[in-house]
């Protein structure tokens, strides 16, 4: 099966072969806007680099594949040579730590962000006004990225952050057991436009 090519983004196909994924790396074209990867096993942080470095500044959409060998390398390469990365989601990738993650806040114009898991706290390097989605997991600390993005409308984050927030559409919390009804109160308050609530293990509530 051909991989898919879409408004200048591409992906693998949905029915890998096993031949396709040990030559993945051949296989991607260069140059588009964007790319997601994450069926990609296999692939290492040369393949990104190597993408990153033959985008000529237009990549826009980045989807990290699922590898364990991927590390900030890949990162680094994406925030010198992707400024007008907009969309970045780095899922199931354990060697990334916060140096990387912070290197791409500091360069780019990110406004989704997906992060599942990241070795160490991150220090969020200036306000990030064009972030208006962020998916934060359980094995992330990041509440410094919430304090600088101040027109966030969609936030996925492993408990209830420290930070007020007062333009959030979406809110979802993975673990809710420290939320009180006085919380909720704030919240609900806070977000005259929130208009979808996700609360897991919220035993504080009532029913």
């Amino acid at each position: 099966s051909e991989a898919l090519f879409h408004q200048k983004k591409w992906a693998p196909p949905q029915n890998l072969s096993s031949s396709f994924v040990r030559g993945a790396a051949r296989e991607i074209p260069l140059g588009l806007e964007g790319y997601d990867l994450t069926a990609l096993l296999t692939l290492k942080d040369e393949e990104l680099i190597r993408i990153a470095k033959s985008s000529g500044g237009k990549l826009k959409t980045f989807h990290f594949p699922n590898s364990p060998f991927i590390t900030d390398r890949a990162l680094f390469a994406l925030a010198e040579h992707c400024l007008h990365l907009t969309d970045l989601s780095i899922l199931h990738c354990p060697l990334i730590t916060h140096l990387g993650v912070e290197a791409i806040l500091s360069r780019s114009r990110l406004s989704l962000l997906s992060l599942d898991e990241c070795e160490g706290t991150i220090v969020c390097p200036k306000r990030l006004p064009h972030l208006l989605s962020l998916r934060l997991g359980e094995n992330v600390s990041a509440d410094s990225i919430l304090y600088c993005a101040p027109h966030l409308v969609q936030l996925t984050a492993p408990n209830l952050p420290d930070v007020s927030l007062t333009q959030l559409g979406e809110l979802k919390l993975l673990d809710a057991e420290a939320l009180t009804e006085e919380h909720l109160a704030k919240i609900l308050k806070e977000n005259a436009r929130l208009y979808k609530l996700s609360l897991r293990n919220a035993c504080q509530l009532k029913t």
